[in-house]
């Protein structure tokens, strides 16, 4: 069985940085919706997945004693060891690592957050399957998708037709040519979800929902050429208010929370103590050194250990290596579709 396809952004050297430069309005939405899913959480331990940046870094940064950034991308990572440095953040620790194989131990996060990843993955069911099992119970996730039930999509079916599209709660493939913020000439890898069905995910993973909120009701080229951006972001907070209960965005959060009980998950508290570091993270031997105690081999979940230059499994000895300063945990290293 072949590796699932990864978008990976290095591929091209996409700056996905820059492109959130102008979309402002976008990200003003995403904080909005958050702010209130993540404001009380507070633990040990949290992972922000496919994180890149550290754009959403701010809304957790204070709640946790250790915060894990997580992404494919090297040189996002890069960028948010940068601000983790230029800030002196002591608590954020970034690792590239692959969804589908994260190096976290059973049991042993508070809580995690997903945001704008689940788009670009195929294998959505054993995503989150892998990230269920890293939370504890009684711990939470929050995780952004892309909505396929959003009101121009609805109307477009209705005028076509199109109502196995209505009916149907299998995700969409969205058609486009270019990977985003690229001129490559390959097909990406895009897809939207019905909320019920994201929804149904979580419980088969032993994941309770309780929590949906709309956003991003004004993504509209035209009203964000013609309306400031201060209008649109108190307009989205009020439309969040009133109507964030409804599906008719093109963005959906959803919060669940892990239930005790779950399949194959012990009952005891399975996180692991915390030691805070006193200074930044300022490269991946001092990473790896505050997070040895949650940090598992991707390939069969056993124990690493550092050798040298390199991270390896104490089981199957495979090597993970330090890429460009970031440690490396990511399993198969596989081709990408682009981005």
């Amino acid at each position: 069985m072949s590796a699932p396809d990864i978008s990976l952004y290095d591929k091209y050297g996409y700056d996905y940085e820059t492109y959130w430069k102008n979309r402002s309005y976008e990200h003003a939405a995403e904080v909005t919706a958050l702010t209130p899913l993540l404001k009380n959480e507070h633990g040990k331990l949290f992972a922000d997945i496919g994180g890149s940046f550290g754009r959403h870094m701010p809304l957790y940064r204070n709640n946790y004693e250790r915060c894990v950034l997580l992404d494919y991308s090297i040189g996002a990572l890069k960028k948010a060891q940068e601000t983790i440095k230029q800030q002196r953040i002591t608590n954020i620790f970034p690792i590239a690592a692959n969804v589908y194989h994260l190096p976290f131990r059973k049991g042993s996060l508070d809580s995690a957050l997903m945001v704008r990843v689940l788009h670009h993955l195929e294998h959505t069911d054993d995503a989150i399957a892998e990230i269920s099992r890293t939370i504890k119970p009684g711990g939470s996730f929050v995780m952004e998708f892309a909505n396929k039930m959003h009101i121009k999509a609805v109307l477009r079916a209705l005028v076509r037709g199109r109502f196995k599209f209505l009916t149907s709660k299998e995700p969409h493939a969205v058609p486009f040519e270019n990977p985003e913020g690229t001129t490559a000439q390959e097909r990406g890898i895009m897809l939207n979800f019905h909320p019920f069905h994201i929804e149904s995910l979580f419980v088969s993973h032993g994941m309770q929902p309780h929590t949906r909120r709309a956003l991003s009701f004004f993504r509209i080229p035209l009203l964000k050429r013609i309306f400031p951006r201060k209008i649109l972001v108190t307009s989205e907070k009020w439309a969040q208010r009133f109507f964030g209960w409804t599906t008719l965005t093109p963005s959906i959060v959803i919060k669940a929370d892990k239930t005790p009980h779950s399949p194959g998950q012990p009952m005891k508290n399975n996180t692991i103590s915390a030691k805070k570091s006193g200074s930044a993270p300022t490269n991946a031997y001092s990473v790896y050194d505050a997070l040895h105690d949650i940090l598992v081999c991707p390939a069969c979940n056993e124990p690493l250990t550092l050798n040298s230059q390199e991270v390896m499994c104490t089981k199957c000895n495979t090597l993970f290596p330090v890429t460009e300063g970031i440690l490396d945990l990511r399993y198969p290293i596989v081709g990408s579709n682009g981005d």
